[in-house]
């Protein structure tokens, strides 16, 4: 079998056009015989990208250009070598019968998948190292063998910039066409599938992207890392486009989470404010019996003190005859030392609230006025208003009652998106506030350490406490900042236990939790 050699000249790709050529001797190629092409890139060699200012297209080693005959892929490719600054490669090209061109396809340096016989595929979705160019070129006369050609490489695609205000990192663009395919039976080139575009801004804020031919789309979906999810205006692309205005994207950069928080965000009213929720239940411990007490959050959501020192030491006025944590407080004001009291007198409470979060958390920041207690109206609208995930088939999924470890039962609050982990059991009882039971959804140290990364919040069921020293383990409650009551002696809180689930108002001596928040600015 001989093998022929064919050369072909090619000036480098640009968004408006370029050309290939081929000459050789004289000489007839036999059916199915081989040949060898060598396609030269002029323009003063090659450059392994694109030239956002000229739109230049040029190559990088390893470039592939597929070849078409006869309404088929012929046999091999021809691959980019800089140093040669050519592709090159040897072809299996089949006459039968009427003579006919050769179609040439450049698929922007990707690897295109055959899907049949007579289609491949090239999938542009991700450009973060990458401009993938799609070009085709049909040659002007048809192949005969050996001999002259010339073609034009058109784009397929079109050059687009965008003017983001992510200054360094990946950006993501939804509704756009991602796939190219190539009838090898038609020889055309076909954008299809919607997905997302991802690319790579330059440090200034600007990415350069590759986009099929489509219709314009208002309100496209935009992501990038550590922004808010936004939208965009794509305007009509059409083959060989080179749109230099700059799409306009301008994202808001997501919060950092606090030191101290867990990282999903809760919504708390209609106004849209959201806050973090603390790692764990307030704390104060003293060493001096009271004459000084300290403040953190417990070290894990589930940590609870209960029927134990200093919890039922308190003597009143701030003091404890055992020194040690407490965690049950009654409502805080100024007469009350935050709540470390004994005295259980309605008069002994009243005046208006000094908020928890007025004092710096060692392990919150620890720098005062970062945290807050939330209001009766803030409490309701988290656990019987807010819009959030679908869990399980239930819609705005907010709470379930659950048992972490088999022996601490409590409240777990999904955050407004929440996916929960597709190897955890789904919970179960969501938004119920009847006689629902802990058991229904237990979870093991492993799970609930999937679901708290996923920014479920658990609040445990902690008691509370009657006086200085009486411990009651079967009501429960996390204090609001809201006061009740005409002589002001009263005030909100969460309340749950077995049977019920409520926000309500309680004399304002009783200890209950206090989880405080940090609002997301």
């Amino acid at each position: 079998m001989k093998k022929l050699a064919i050369f072909v000249a090619a000036f480098v790709l640009t968004l408006g056009l370029a050309q290939c050529k081929k000459e050789q001797p004289n000489a007839q190629t036999p059916e199915g015989e081989k040949v060898h092409i060598s396609v030269k890139v002029g323009n003063n060699g090659s450059r392994a990208d694109v030239d956002p200012s000229t739109g230049h297209i040029t190559f990088k080693d390893g470039d592939i250009l597929y070849v078409g005959y006869n309404g088929a892929k012929v046999g091999g490719e021809l691959t980019y070598s800089t140093s040669a600054s050519s592709f090159s490669g040897d072809l299996t090209i089949a006459q039968d019968g009427d003579d006919k061109p050769l179609y040439f396809y450049y698929m922007g340096g990707l690897t295109a998948t055959e899907v049949d016989a007579t289609h491949y595929t090239v999938d542009i979705s991700d450009q973060t190292s990458n401009y993938p160019v799609i070009s085709s070129g049909t040659s002007t006369a048809n192949y005969t063998g050996a001999g002259a050609y010339t073609t034009t490489l058109l784009n397929y695609c079109a050059l687009v910039k965008f003017a983001t205000n992510v200054i360094s990192g990946t950006v993501s663009v939804g509704g756009m066409n991602t796939v190219a395919t190539v009838n090898f039976g038609t020889n055309e080139i076909t954008p299809g599938t919607i997905g997302t575009v991802s690319f790579a801004t330059d440090g200034s804020g600007e990415g350069w992207t590759i986009l099929l031919e489509q219709n314009a789309v208002d309100d496209a979906a935009v992501t990038a890392t550590g922004y808010e999810d936004g939208t965009c205006d794509v305007p009509a692309i059409t083959n060989n486009m080179f749109y230099t205005t700059g799409v306009s994207i301008s994202l808001t950069a997501t919060p950092s989470v606090p030191t101290g928080a867990i990282n999903g965000q809760f919504t708390i009213n209609s106004s849209g404010d959201k806050v973090w929720f603390s790692q764990g239940n307030l704390q104060a411990t003293t060493t001096d019996n009271g004459s000084s007490w300290s403040w953190a959050f417990a070290t894990n959501q589930y940590d609870k003190i209960g029927n134990a020192t200093a919890n039922t030491r308190i003597n009143g006025n701030g003091t404890v005859s055992d020194n040690g944590t407490v965690d049950l407080f009654g409502w805080s004001t100024s007469a009350t030392y935050f709540g470390i009291h004994s005295n259980t007198g309605l008069d002994d409470y009243s005046g208006d609230f000094v908020d928890w979060g007025t004092n710096a958390i060692s392990n919150g920041g620890n720098t005062a006025n970062q945290w807050r207690t939330l209001t009766q109206d803030e409490w309701n609208y988290l656990f019987n208003t807010r819009t959030a995930s679908t869990v399980n088939g239930t819609s705005d999924a907010r709470f379930a009652k659950a048992y972490l470890f088999e022996n601490i039962h409590g409240i777990i609050l999904f955050p407004d998106n929440y996916t929960h982990p597709s190897d955890v059991t789904a919970p179960t009882g969501i938004n119920a506030t009847d006689n629902t039971s802990y058991d229904n959804n237990q979870y093991t140290a492993e799970q609930w350490a999937k679901m708290e990364a996923a920014g479920a919040v658990f609040l445990p069921a902690a008691g509370s406490r009657y006086g200085g020293s009486t411990f009651m383990s079967s009501a429960h409650g996390y204090w609001s900042s809201t006061a009740s009551g005409d002589l002001g002696r009263a005030a909100y809180y969460l309340y749950f236990n077995q049977n019920n689930l409520s926000v309500s108002d309680m004399s304002r001596y009783y200890g209950y939790s206090v989880r405080l928040v940090h609002d997301v600015n």
